[in-house]
């Protein structure tokens, strides 16, 4: 079987064996098995390959415009209203450009891959995961990890605003 695995984190979002496990493990799980697996994602680190073959995985980086990217964002100090609106403004900017980017990589990559299954690791790309799983007529499986933000987060006016979307 042929899998097509889409986020919007690297597979070890901060540096080899840190990050997510489950994302890593779930990956590596499939190739045991036997199924080929394609994984595609932003280029967060400069540093890694566009295309390279992790244990049997096949990742494929791409770049955003601007050089957008959430850690640089997420360090931004939320102390007043000019950077509470630059923080909401940089993360939805990311987000709409991962949405062109990513559907835009992965019918590069489906089109020549046909994939069986596309499989999504949290609901950021689950618009592109949607439609690349309509346009080539594959199982669609979506899949998120616990909770977004913890519950006191949303009692703040401004990381409502923040999340708007």
């Amino acid at each position: 079987m042929k899998i097509l695995s889409i986020s919007n984190t690297d597979i070890w979002p901060w540096g080899e064996g840190k990050g997510i496990p489950s994302v890593y493990a779930s990956q590596k799980g499939f190739v045991e098995k036997g199924h080929t697996v394609y994984f595609l994602c932003p280029q967060r680190n400069k540093d890694l390959p566009k295309k390279v073959n992790y244990h049997g995985i096949i990742i494929y980086r791409f770049n955003l415009p601007f050089n957008l990217s959430f850690p640089s964002i997420s360090r931004i100090p939320l102390d007043n209203l000019l950077s509470h609106l630059q923080a909401t403004f940089l993360s939805n900017l990311e987000w709409f450009f991962f949405q062109i980017y990513s559907v835009i990589w992965a019918v590069k990559i489906a089109s020549s891959l046909k994939p069986d299954i596309i499989y999504v690791h949290s609901l950021t790309p689950a618009f592109c995961g949607w439609l690349i799983s309509k346009l080539f007529k594959a199982k669609l499986i979506i899949r998120v990890y616990g909770t977004r933000q913890l519950y006191w987060r949303w009692q703040s006016f401004w990381f409502r605003i923040k999340e708007f979307r």
